[in-house]
């Protein structure tokens, strides 16, 4: 008998359409059904657009998004060919009032993301290439679900988003059949997308936005200020060259040597003990603080080599900004 996998593995190979791009979304409501009249609601669909379509029609309404629909049970599947409403965080907010969603996406161009929300929130977020990047309320609730999916990442050969369809397969129940594919089904037109969220602009903005806003309100002084102690100190502390002297082209093959190095010591223990991968991020750091336009980012790689010794100079950086903007308050 097939396994899952196997069974996703053999739909992919016979519907190259959702082999390039597919979003596959199963909601179930928590105490009673869902039904599609409130999926269609809660991902901003147009009901006067129900009708059945071919599974190439989003090329067709390209712009809009083209949302296909089936009721599974009590629960309702969401298939989109070259879309994405399922995988918005935006979408799964609304999407799981009273209920929790399983979704796998993935697109020719990247992206791809297995995601598990539930009562509004997102519980889990898996990088589909890179399984061990999770992010999320709770990133190690799918632990149990997805060693499959690891072991075929890890085997460059194998084809990895079968296993990662297994995960929503086994997490709810329904399984996606070559049939469903056979014949047009039933569809929703999104010409208006429930609004995206406000979004970080860079990653320190995403990962400490108050030391961000500090730092983007304070003078360029004052921000190199920051940068040259971030720097000379990762320098110091890793035994690198001088960040106020070494040309760019030096840091840059340091950066490729130092990732080589992290990549064969990858399975010597956590990255957060590992030297190698240590003195990476303190490397990334200091090139980083090079590019005008990505400066700052250069926080973000700091706070990774120092540890346990980043808040202090966290507080450090947060009083110079401070100081230099004249805000004492707080």
């Amino acid at each position: 008998m097939a396994t899952t996998t196997e069974h996703y593995q053999a739909l992919l190979d016979r519907v190259p359409m959702i082999d390039e791009a597919l979003c596959w979304t199963v909601v179930r409501g928590i105490g009673r059904p869902i039904t599609m009249e409130e999926v269609i609601e809660r991902i901003g669909g147009d009901p006067a657009t129900l009708e059945e379509r071919d599974w190439d029609a989003a090329h067709d309404h390209f712009p809009a998004g083209v949302v296909h629909l089936a009721q599974a049970g009590s629960a309702v599947t969401l298939f989109e060919v070259n879309g994405r409403e399922g995988q918005r965080p935006e979408v799964l907010r609304w999407l799981t009032d009273g209920a929790c969603a399983h979704s796998v996406y993935w697109h020719v161009n990247g992206g791809d993301l297995l995601a598990y929300a539930a009562y509004g929130k997102l519980i889990t977020g898996v990088d589909v290439f890179s399984p061990e990047h999770r992010h999320g309320d709770d990133p190690a609730a799918l632990d149990d679900d997805l060693q499959e999916l690891i072991a075929l990442r890890a085997d460059d050969a194998s084809d990895y988003r079968p296993a990662a369809m297994a995960v929503v397969e086994a997490r709810t129940g329904v399984r996606l059949q070559p049939d469903w594919f056979e014949r047009p089904r039933l569809s929703v037109i999104i010409a208006e997308p429930l609004p995206s969220d406000p979004y970080a602009p860079t990653g320190l903005a995403s990962v400490d936005p108050d030391l961000h806003v500090l730092l983007s309100l304070a003078d360029a002084d004052t921000q190199r200020t920051a940068l040259t102690r971030v720097t000379r100190l990762l320098a110091e502390r890793f035994d690198l060259a001088d960040p106020a002297t070494a040309s760019r082209r030096a840091l840059l093959e340091l950066r490729g040597r130092l990732r080589e190095e992290f990549e064969a010591s990858r399975e010597q223990g956590p990255m957060e003990q590992n030297p190698a991968w240590l003195r990476m991020q303190a490397t990334l750091a200091i090139s980083t603080a090079a590019l005008p336009a990505e400066s700052l980012n250069a926080l973000c790689h700091a706070s990774l080599a120092l540890g346990a010794d980043w808040p202090a100079l966290r507080n450090e950086l947060r009083a110079l900004a401070r100081a230099a903007t004249g805000n004492s308050a707080g």
